[in-house]
């Protein structure tokens, strides 16, 4: 659920009589010199400019590998702090350049020899606790060692007690102890770890005022949290305490911003979330609470999420001038409903415009369904889909003989492509561990021509296919006399999900079995 590279360390610097902070150089003083002289030369280099200096394209391990001359295993025996983490953070920014194969080893174990030359009440343990942790955090994120996280951990607990308030610092001490209890549960499956995880980013919430910078990265820290938990026990407790932390905390200021009101013809609302706010349900924000007025953002808006601010900045392509074709591919062998969500399309779409695949004497493989991408304006898909997370062009649409994954569908060219629509599971989810790489089953045909996608934020119910299907065409295959119209008006995809779901609803079904279907690309 969370970005292992995300996780916030420091990097110390030393100041002196100057206000820059100096970099450490060590050389010998002649041939024949076995002593050695330790001399400071100030130069600007401070966090901002490692970064910078990190951008070079050339020459920039050169000059790192100038200001390390001698190992670690050289420096004199009574070397302060400041020298250690100086030097450490040279092996480190060196290493993430491509440096030596033991920088990293080598920069922690000064930072361990730093932090050692520290007493409990320093006031620059914090930092040394932080320098330490973020370097095992790099390792562990590189070679998955448990017991360097179990040292990260160990860190934050202790930089916890250093930051105690009123201390600026204590909630990204807490964030940071959080992230990786829960990192370590996903690794281990130990529910106290997460339990802790969940606890520690609500007193974060508690802690940070409403207007402050880091408040909605915490509120998406636990929001991801809260979901692990709802999707590992299924507890609907969680599910119920995400929607209603999303529907105060971020979609009603926007709703009382724009100062939006309850409605029976709400206006489409388009999101462009980012990081791990692409995996949260903000469509279905609200408070659901018997005991209280229920108050939910499809009151007020339709809901409609763009992977990109440019796919929104795309033009309509030209109207296509050949007859309108549907594409139903359906796995009636292991989904026994998508037979009845074929029928349900059937009573909307005309007959002569419908192709279908996954059907005795027609079968839906790789490749044919792939072909007849570029030729449909609608592709209905009620089949099994699969979410691979260490590689998102390898996620697919299970089919007879294989997969159609995300990599071949981005082959086709699709100049006819107006609505594809995913009944399949987590069809809209990427991958975690690059949240802001736009790349899903729904993202995928989106970018291949498609301007309005169907999708799946996670698993959905075999039975509830035909009942979203059959609400969704009637409405968009309804003429503007309230008719039934031989051509769709793909335009209201949104709405027409909108309808859908709050036909769902009325059945008195559970949040998971409604909250997963959203629409992605244009709103109208």
């Amino acid at each position: 659920m969370s970005d292992l590279s995300t996780l916030p360390s420091d990097r110390d610097t030393v100041t002196g009589d100057q206000p820059d902070s100096h970099t450490i150089y060590y050389k010998a003083l002649g041939n024949d010199e076995k002593e050695l002289e330790i001399t400071r030369k100030e130069i600007e280099w401070d966090q901002d400019q490692v970064a910078e200096h990190a951008k070079t394209p050339s020459g920039s391990v050169n000059e790192l590998n100038s200001k390390v001359v001698i190992s670690h295993e050289e420096l004199p025996q009574n070397s302060d702090k400041d020298v250690l983490d100086d030097r450490a953070n040279v092996l480190l920014t060196r290493d993430e350049q491509g440096g030596q194969e033991h920088d990293l080893d080598d920069a922690i174990t000064l930072y361990r020899q730093a932090l050692e030359c520290c007493p409990p009440h320093d006031p620059d343990r914090s930092t040394s606790l932080c320098n330490l942790a973020g370097a095992l955090w790099t390792r562990f994120h590189e070679g998955g060692q448990e017991n360097d996280l179990d040292d990260v951990i160990l860190l934050h607990r202790q930089n916890i007690e250093v930051c105690l308030p009123p201390h600026p610092d204590q909630h990204m001490s807490l964030n940071n102890l959080a992230i990786g209890l829960h990192i370590r549960y996903e690794r281990r499956g130990q529910t106290d770890d997460l339990d802790e995880s969940i606890a520690l980013q609500r007193r974060i919430l508690e802690f940070l005022p409403l207007d402050h910078l880091d408040r909605l990265s915490s509120l998406s820290n636990l929001a991801n949290a809260l979901r692990t938990q709802y999707e590992q026990g299924g507890q609907q407790c969680a599910l119920d305490e995400i929607l209603k932390t999303l529907w105060i905390d971020v979609v009603k200021p926007v709703i009382t911003i724009l100062g939006l009101k309850k409605s029976e013809e709400p206006p489409v609302l388009q999101w462009c979330p980012t990081g791990l706010f692409s995996f949260l349900p903000i469509h279905a924000a609200g408070c659901y609470d018997n005991e209280l007025a229920v108050e939910c953002a499809s009151d007020y808006i339709i809901s409609s999420y763009t992977p990109t601010i440019g796919a929104l900045l795309t033009p309509d392509p030209t109207p296509s001038t050949k007859p309108f074709k549907m594409m139903v591919v359906v796995q009636s062998k292991d989904l026994p409903s998508t037979q009845e969500e074929l029928m349900k399309i059937e009573q909307h779409v005309p007959n002569d415009s419908l192709v279908q695949l996954g059907i005795p004497g027609s079968p839906a493989s790789v490749e044919r369904v792939a072909a007849c991408l570029s030729d449909v304006s609608i592709a209905h898909f009620a089949c099994h889909g699969k979410q691979n997370l260490s590689e998102p062009l390898e996620s697919g649409l299970k089919l007879e003989d294989g997969f159609l994954f995300v990599s071949r569908i981005m082959k086709e060219h699709m100049p006819n492509g107006s609505l594809a629509f995913l009944c399949a599971c987590d069809t809209a989810m990427g991958d975690e561990n690059l949240p802001d790489e736009a790349m899903s089953l729904a993202a995928s045909l989106l970018f291949s021509g498609f301007r309005h996608v169907i999708a799946t934020m996670w698993k959905m119910m075999d039975g509830d296919g035909p009942i979203i299907a059959d609400a969704f065409y009637e409405e968009i295959f309804k003429g503007p006399d309230g008719k039934p119209a031989l051509q769709p008006d793909t335009g209201k995809s949104a709405r027409a999900l909108h309808i859908a779901i709050n036909k769902l609803r009325s059945n008195n079904v559970p949040f998971h079995r409604w909250v997963p279907f959203i629409h992605m690309g244009k709103g109208n």
